[in-house]
């Protein structure tokens, strides 16, 4: 794939379900100006890549353009107009066939503040979005993943040395960071992006809860004012290929007395709601949708800051589309959830929400690796890495990347390991921590050589990471504790195991994709 990169000063936005069609306007055929109350400008091919609309580049038919409630269609020439005041953001939605420019920190420049001057200037005021063409193609693949998160330089040199040039290697079209870019301070955004280069792809953000300018004063409010400088609206489309792609805003800040950073919980106001509904209008029933969020639709845990706490009415806009797919970061662990009526969804089949991994892990925490980059397993006992997910057409497979295993390392034999008594081995029993398995797996151990065994899942705490927490503290940040895991199988050893070495043989199949396969070995004495 090969995409442009610009030096705009102005971020754009982009993507729309329909393939758009060029039509044949004169370059004399001005769209009209904006006035205080209207945005309006142009959706057009950028062939000779300059930017600007000139000689013998066209306007695209039937693009949409979206103030964030509003979306409207650009008509024949690639003109539209849409509602706006001062500070609006507008943002085009990427049509399929084509890219918005990317800038030299590899941001899709999808976006537009619109600032009328006023009077007789705001004549002079148009929003204008190029796009250049790409080679069209029901198949592509993209790297997502939560979470990056530094809380300084050296974590910055982190993600330059331990993700970005990892990234690269998978040959995804694009990336989508499920938020938490930053921990809190986010002067590390320039530095960040700088760091990002060696990903060498279009890096599209979701905002997290740690990406917010917070409060300096009581009653101050917490803003993405910063955020928005950099990355753009806090919720947008895309589209690539036939898949919309949603970004949607799920955290929500509120001022606390007392507390000098207020609190938040994971929800997706109203108004927010009603653009998703205007948006999805244009998009094909038989398209996928991917929703993108930090906070996810569902979580192990059931606290307001672990799920957005108003997924009902983020369900009830999507009812009714037979493909969908939720993706959220935020959790620092892996998750598969199948929704379905008892969680308020009505639609079928059941909707597949992917809490995904976090390039972080805990957090940056751990022994350093030959390069210096920590190990940094997840508080799941998975380690940290990303996921490589493949389209096409509706059609979506997933691969887990760990960071620091072997690429194809899907498990880890947690239990039993080394040597042990046999009364210790008994205790300890089975544990397999299929690091992206989810309810849909299901895990097999033969054991020297006899009739394998299934395993049943069971949401406790791996023994691997509650050893490794303990045995290496100082190594670790002061608040990493492991945390149950949704992906470890269970099992008894059998009550006749003799003493000396025994062979372990683990198998795991996946809804899509080959199976993963583990052999492994313990002693008893």
């Amino acid at each position: 794939m090969t995409f442009t990169r610009i030096g705009l000063s102005v971020p754009l936005l982009a993507l729309f379900a329909c393939s758009s069609t060029p039509e044949e306007p004169e370059p004399s055929d001005p769209c009209p100006a904006s006035s205080a109350t209207q945005a309006r400008g142009r959706v057009f091919v950028d062939e000779d890549g300059d930017g600007v609309f000139g000689p013998g580049e066209r306007g695209l038919k039937g693009v949409g353009v979206s103030n964030q409630f509003d979306v409207v269609e650009t008509d024949v020439r690639g003109c539209y107009e849409v509602d706006a005041s001062a500070g609006t953001s507008i943002f085009v939605v990427q049509p399929r066939g084509y890219l918005v420019p990317v800038s030299d920190q590899l941001l899709p420049r999808f976006h537009a503040l619109f600032q009328p001057t006023g009077g007789p200037d705001a004549e002079d005021v148009r929003l204008d979005f190029p796009l250049t063409r790409i080679k069209d193609s029901e198949t592509f693949s993209m790297v997502v993943y939560g979470d990056p998160q530094p809380d300084t330089a050296a974590e910055v040199g982190y993600i330059r040395d331990g993700v970005a040039p990892q990234l690269a290697v998978t040959g995804a079209d694009f990336a989508l960071v499920l938020g938490d870019i930053m921990f809190d301070d986010l002067s590390l955004i320039g530095p960040y992006l700088d760091a990002m280069q060696g990903a060498k792809m279009p890096l599209w953000h979701v905002a997290g809860n740690h990406d917010y300018d917070m409060p300096t004063a009581e009653g101050d409010e917490a803003t993405l004012d910063t955020y928005a400088a950099h990355f753009g609206p806090s919720y947008y489309s895309f589209n690539y290929g036939s898949v919309h792609f949603v970004v949607l805003d799920s955290v929500e800040w509120s001022s606390a007395s007392g507390d000098e950073r207020g609190y938040y919980t994971g929800r997706v106001d109203e108004r927010q709601l009603r653009w998703l509904a205007n948006d999805l209008r244009a998009v094909p029933a038989m398209n996928l949708v991917v929703l993108a969020s930090h906070v996810p639709l569902k979580s192990l845990g059931d606290q307001a800051k672990t799920r957005i706490e108003n997924p009902e009415r983020v369900l009830q806009v999507v009812e009714g589309r037979e493909h969908l797919l939720a993706l959220a970061g935020h959790l620092h662990t892996i998750e598969h959830h199948y929704l379905d009526a008892d969680d308020g969804w009505n639609g079928a089949p059941p909707l597949h929400v992917h809490n995904c991994a976090a390039a972080s892990g805990a957090w940056w925490s751990g022994p350093p690796d030959d390069n210096g980059v920590p190990r940094s397993d997840m508080t799941d006992g998975a380690p940290r890495g990303w996921h490589l997910y493949r389209f096409d057409a509706n059609v979506a497979s997933e691969e887990f990347i760990p960071a620091t295993q072997p690429r194809g390392t899907g498990l880890r034999i947690s239990s039993p390991a080394g040597s042990l008594d046999r009364r210790e081995a008994l205790k300890a029993g089975l544990a397999v921590n299929v690091f992206d398995g989810g309810p849909l797996t299901r895990v097999y151990v033969a054991i020297d050589g006899r009739e394998p065994l299934e395993l049943a899942r069971e949401e406790i705490v791996d023994p691997y990471i509650r050893e490794t927490l303990e045995r290496e503290k100082d190594d670790w940040k002061s608040w990493v504790e492991a945390t149950p895991s949704t992906h470890l199988w269970t099992g008894d050893l059998p009550r006749d195991l003799a003493a000396g070495e025994h062979t372990l043989r683990v198998r795991a199949t996946r809804p899509h994709g080959e199976d993963w396969v583990q052999q492994g070995s313990f002693t008893v004495r």
